[in-house]
């Protein structure tokens, strides 16, 4: 199991076409690339003890692969994630 702590995003994506994608565009291309490559995927948010909003990603698959990342950002969890990942099948 791994567990990251969060981190900014430094650099926006671009769309085929060039134009700067949203956050949630951003995010649902990650996990819709998890699913293609056979990761399932999930994302809760929560409130912390101090009142702030987390947000923890985790992915899963072959009974014994697991991953777990928790962030202030729903993008940044999904990015930190997928840098986490074994690369092996994702070829995107």
């Amino acid at each position: 199991m791994f567990c990251a702590t969060a981190y900014k995003c430094h650099s926006p994506l671009e769309s085929k076409r060039g134009s700067l994608l949203s956050e949630s565009e951003t995010w649902e291309i990650i996990a819709d690339n998890l699913s293609k490559v056979g990761w399932s995927w999930g994302c809760v948010s929560a409130k912390d003890s101090r009142g702030r909003t987390i947000f923890v990603v985790d992915a899963h698959r072959d009974g014994n692969q697991r991953f777990i990342v928790r962030a202030d950002e729903k993008l940044t969890a999904f990015v930190e994630l997928e840098s986490q990942l074994p690369l092996k099948r994702m070829a995107f």
